[in-house]
């Protein structure tokens, strides 16, 4: 009650009244520009994407630790029709240190030998692949549109897909 008065009849509460307002407004533009940015990586990814890229000896030695480390009971779904909804942008970098933006749909969460994994439908290679969390520096999830950049805060929120 007091605040409130001194919101309304102090030339320091009406200022301080006037920035809050300013914030809200500008929170409010922000979750617009994330929720029409996620519409237009929907509508790109709904665009086939094809990679013209000669076959090269990192995309075998992929091949190659993707079955070796492959789960037991997960049935290899790359030829799969089966489309999963696009939940998720992350940074990701790989074993050759180059980083990359990821439009992903989560199948799964795991822990294997201390370590977590996803295995996500990545919209840029069209498959389902199987990405190291620790490998990934900044995750967004669309569906309630949190930044995630604290590896300890994507590892707690990757948990919830186990």
């Amino acid at each position: 009650m007091i605040f409130n008065l001194w919101l309304k009849y102090t030339k320091s509460g009406r200022r301080y009244n006037e920035k809050l307002e300013a914030d809200t407004a500008a929170r409010k533009q922000v979750k617009l520009d994330k929720k029409q940015a996620k519409l237009d990586r929907e509508r790109l990814s709904l665009q086939p994407q094809h990679d013209n890229s000669p076959t090269s000896s990192a995309n075998t030695n992929s091949q190659f630790n993707r079955d070796r480390y492959s789960y037991d009971g997960f049935e290899d779904t790359s030829d799969d029709t089966t489309i999963y909804p696009m939940t998720h942008c992350m940074t990701y970098t790989n074993r050759d240190g180059i980083s990359s933006t990821r439009d992903i749909g989560m199948v799964r969460a795991y822990r294997r030998s201390k370590r977590w994994y996803i295995d996500a439908y990545c919209y840029q290679r069209g498959e389902v692949r199987t990405f190291a969390v620790e490998s990934i520096s900044q995750l967004e999830d669309f569906i309630d549109g949190n930044v995630y950049t604290a590896p300890n805060m994507i590892r707690e929120h990757i948990k919830s897909y186990e």
